[in-house]
């Protein structure tokens, strides 16, 4: 299998050849079951997680009660990024879940949630070409003014 670097021999560096091949990659992808959907329900399964559906809190010592991992949903387990316990007690005192927005802003590419609102929001603004031609025709009253207050002050070319 390719690894995408290229040893060359005496400098004992490992340089990068370039990006695999798409073909490398759909393959390796394929053989490993990736899919789009399966990357997806992943981010999901962060982007949308509940630390209430993982355990309950309140104030007091007994403050913090864990559900059970038996009693999870695997889209919440999938969610959680760390748990501590006590080393004299065994008692879970916290838990970490993965960051949401990442997950959430990665969701939002993949369905292309930013371009539609983007294009939704930005419909009245112009183009690029009527952009590009409102700047040159400023560009001519500009150049047109400053030639007339160059004629009109003796052709001096300053103003006071």
């Amino acid at each position: 299998m390719a690894t995408g670097r290229k040893h060359r021999p005496g400098d004992g560096v490992s340089h990068l050849e370039g990006p695999p091949a798409t073909a490398d990659v759909e393959t390796r992808a394929a053989q490993l079951g990736i899919t789009p959907e399966r990357v997806l329900r992943e981010i999901m399964r962060v982007a949308f997680s509940d630390i209430s559906r993982v355990a309950e809190w309140q104030t007091g010592e007994d403050g913090l009660q864990v559900k059970k991992s038996t009693e999870l949903d695997a889209d919440d387990a999938a969610a959680i990024a760390e748990i501590v316990a006590s080393a004299a007690t065994g008692r879970i005192y916290r838990i970490k879940m993965h960051d949401k927005t990442p997950g959430l802003q990665m969701a939002a590419r993949c369905l292309d949630m930013f371009a539609k609102a983007a294009a939704a929001h930005n419909e009245d603004e112009p183009t690029e070409d009527e952009a590009s031609g409102a700047r040159q025709r400023l560009i001519a009253a500009l150049d047109r003014l400053a030639a007339e207050t160059a004629a009109g002050s003796g052709g001096s070319g300053t103003t006071r």
